[in-house]
């Protein structure tokens, strides 16, 4: 999220035969999100198009522009008398509170996965006598999102990556130098430009398309995003490379999926207006060019403009969005015990975040998983097996052994 309702997320618990062994799964779909009312969906807008990869929205060619369209369900939403500054987190902790008792539940623990994470830390303020433990997973920051450390956070996985690659004699061997190739792909594409074939939806017809080097870099980061390990990413990088050099031709399913990366499988009916409310209220206010400009100044071949957000600061403006008070973004202390997984190459919150939460928490207990990305619990059966042991006693020390086993393996992807 923001939103993305609970419920949607049902499916994926299925497997969770570890938590289930011994307790109850509450799962709470947030304010304008899923089957709350008003949910703030809109039909004519899609997340991919608040990104940076072109490529991978809905319709390349859209006969009403995306500006136009927010616009439209914005009024819409307006119009049904919705109050957007009343969708953000602290609305949400008060919810959950008033859930909690409403349900007769004395205390029980929280499980909050990205945006869920701050939903969670936030609830350690609002109601801290309800809460038994808290499992943040792949946590996004209580500070505001687009802060220096998400703008670095690029160079380092990119960098990460480079040196895991050149340390495995497999990935050496069989993709070479990937630092070396992506600086050739982008001399490259600096001169001219590289023409692909991409299929339109929902009609599927092929469409000739040229990109530069702004649709390389955004698709390559964005394959980072959920994958459980770095291969894709490492022979996507080779497979340009060797397309630059006139070596290598791929047909349209391969090419699309290089440059059509999108979180279009993971999103699971994402609530743009309550999206968009929650970013205004807590994060877009927060961000200037000169944090951008900080990250970029780490490698500045790896980044392309600072306009990511631009979209977001529309709806801001036409949501007539009040931002939340600073003190909203203090970081959270509390003494509620508390289990942190992380993984070191997650290019949606930055591993930074989960230090930084676990270090202000008094009782918590940071897991890092090596070369794994977003949404450690998802990802990981050993993750799964110790927020499992942790919720059973969460003031013992875990046995975290298991998440020791992962390292960089780019033999898996051939």
């Amino acid at each position: 999220g923001p939103g993305q309702g609970s419920t949607m997320f049902l499916p994926m618990h299925g497997p969770a035969l570890q938590l289930r062994r011994s307790r109850s799964i509450v799962m709470i779909d947030q304010r304008g999100t899923g089957n709350s009312v008003p949910a703030l969906a809109c039909d004519t807008i899609d997340a991919e198009e608040f990104d940076e990869n072109r490529l991978n929205d809905p319709d390349l060619m859209p006969e009403t522009p995306t500006e136009e369209r927010l616009a439209q369900c914005i009024a819409d939403w307006r119009d049904r008398g919705v109050d957007f500054n009343a969708f953000d987190t602290r609305s949400t902790t008060r919810d959950l509170q008033a859930i909690r008792r409403g349900l007769g539940i004395r205390q029980w623990n929280l499980h909050g996965t990205s945006y869920g994470g701050r939903v969670v830390l936030d609830a350690m303020r609002v109601d801290p006598e309800g809460i038994r433990s808290v499992v943040l997973n792949s946590p996004q920051a209580i500070t505001p999102h687009f802060d220096a450390d998400f703008a670095e956070n690029r160079a380092k996985l990119f960098r990460q990556l480079f040196e895991d690659c050149a340390q495995d004699d497999y990935c050496s061997e069989t993709f070479g130098d990937l630092e070396a190739h992506l600086e050739k792909i982008r001399a490259h594409l600096a001169d001219e430009g590289m023409d692909i074939y991409l299929r339109e939806t929902p009609d599927g017809e092929l469409t000739r398309i040229t990109v530069g080097w702004e649709e390389v870099i955004e698709g390559l980061y964005s394959h980072m995003n959920f994958i459980a390990g770095p291969a894709p990413v490492a022979r996507y990088i080779h497979e340009l490379s060797r397309m630059v050099d006139g070596r290598l031709s791929l047909n349209d399913d391969e090419v699309a999926r290089i440059f059509q990366s999108s979180l279009r499988d993971n999103d699971h009916g994402i609530a743009m207006g309550m999206h968009i409310a929650a970013r205004c209220r807590e994060d877009v206010d927060a961000y200037d060019d000169a944090t951008f400009a900080a990250g970029a100044a780490m490698a500045p071949s790896l980044y392309t403009s600072a306009s990511s957000i631009h979209m977001y600061r529309l709806g801001c403006s036409l949501m007539e969005i009040e931002p939340v008070d600073e003190a909203f973004h203090e970081m959270v202390t509390s003494d509620i015990p508390a289990l942190v997984l992380t993984g070191d190459m997650d290019p949606l919150t930055p591993t930074i975040w989960a230090h930084d939460a676990a270090e202000a928490l008094e009782n918590a207990q940071l897991v890092s998983f090596r070369a794994l990305g977003h949404d450690i619990y998802s990802n990981s059966v050993c993750a799964r097996v110790i927020t499992a042991n942790f919720l059973d006693a969460p003031d013992e020390t875990i046995d975290a052994t298991c998440a020791q086993s992962y390292s960089p393996a780019f033999a898996r992807e051939q």
